[in-house]
């Protein structure tokens, strides 16, 4: 992914366009009420965020970012940091969110959440399952992957579920609101070298050079545990004092 300057005047004029879309969104209930239950108790322990990594776009990602360094300390900033770099070093397909509180099961940024943390449960077969057959499809030979069916404890409020059209025509704002920001709209995938992917990646493009990135992708194709865990604590060295640097506290 080409690097993009981040210019704050531009970003905040992004994000709040960010805010105006997701505020477009129906409303949903159920999600905050059950995610912290254990299952016994009929609720799903965050199973959702335990078992997948939500794709976000550039600007989504940078939005989250700002949000992390106004309000967490740098010990919060550099846990999520360590576990971007277990994430990418981790070649199966099943991972948790980086954001995602193993303790009280919650999202550590729920209230600056990507659109497809938004979209997640609620919408349409039409729009949801080809999206969920092909990753079955990708991954059905692979042991270690996990398929997961959208969460039926959280509804929009009346009920309803977003259609295919409709979902589309919030992809396509967003899209112009990453265009915005100066990614050019052939970049706007999830292929090698586009901007949406999950935010454990982005965080480590927009931390690390890219001579860093090829020496973590290297280990992460050849490396054994041993090694992976070792590059982990050496990266550490490098990026706490960088955490320090970016967070307010």
């Amino acid at each position: 992914m080409s690097r993009i300057p981040y210019k704050p005047d531009t970003m905040e004029h992004a994000f709040k366009k960010l805010e105006k879309l997701y505020s477009s969104i129906p409303e949903t209930s159920g999600c905050l009420e059950y995610i912290s239950k254990a299952f016994e108790d009929g609720g799903c322990g965050g199973k959702c965020c335990f078992l997948q990594n939500a794709q976000v776009l550039y600007c989504e990602f940078l939005r989250t970012l700002n949000d992390i360094m106004n309000n967490w300390s740098m010990e919060e900033f550099s846990n999520i940091i360590e576990k971007s770099l277990i994430n990418y070093l981790n070649n199966h397909p099943t991972k948790s969110c980086i954001l995602w509180n193993e303790k009280t099961k919650l999202c550590r940024c729920h209230m600056a959440r990507p659109l497809s943390c938004y979209l997640y449960s609620i919408e349409d077969d039409e729009e949801f399952l080809p999206k969920f057959e092909r990753m079955k499809e990708k991954y059905k030979s692979n042991p270690f992957a996990v398929f997961m069916d959208q969460c039926h404890l959280s509804k929009t409020k009346d009920g309803s579920m977003l259609s295919k059209k409709r979902i589309e025509e919030l992809w396509n704002e967003l899209v112009e609101i990453e265009k915005s920001i100066g990614v050019d709209e052939n970049n706007i995938n999830d292929d090698f070298g586009g901007t949406y992917r999950t935010f454990h990646d982005h965080l480590l493009i927009f931390l690390l050079p890219d001579y860093m990135m090829e020496n973590l992708s290297k280990v992460r194709q050849f490396g054994n545990q041993e090694e992976k865990n070792k590059v982990v604590s050496t990266f550490m060295n490098i990026l706490t004092p960088l955490a320090k640097n970016m967070t307010n506290k």
